[in-house]
């Protein structure tokens, strides 16, 4: 998969956690906001040559601090998926 195809399948997956994910699919709804981006400064995070940055917006709607973060695309296949995905998180004060 080329970086244009990873950005693809980011924007058409689901990112949601796991108490909210029949919801985002009941509604046909792609779960949280996410951006790609070319670097991340304040954690220090430039991309190397194939690699995809991305920003998921913690809404509540979707995002549950205390639950396993669900990432999936529905058209998935062996051949059509990223080779890995690593998620880094900022720090943050629970609020709820």
């Amino acid at each position: 998969m080329g970086e244009e195809d990873v950005i693809k399948w980011i924007q058409e997956s689901v990112i949601a956690t796991q108490s909210f994910v029949h919801l985002a699919k009941d509604n046909r709804v792609l779960g949280a906001t996410r951006e790609t981006v070319s670097e991340v400064s304040s954690m220090h995070l430039i991309p190397t040559r194939g690699t995809v940055l991305l920003l998921v917006k913690c809404d509540p709607r979707f995002i549950k601090l205390s639950e396993t973060l669900c990432l999936f695309n529905i058209s998935d296949t062996n051949t059509y998926r990223p080779q890995e995905i690593v998620l880094y998180l900022t720090n943050f004060s629970k609020t709820s």
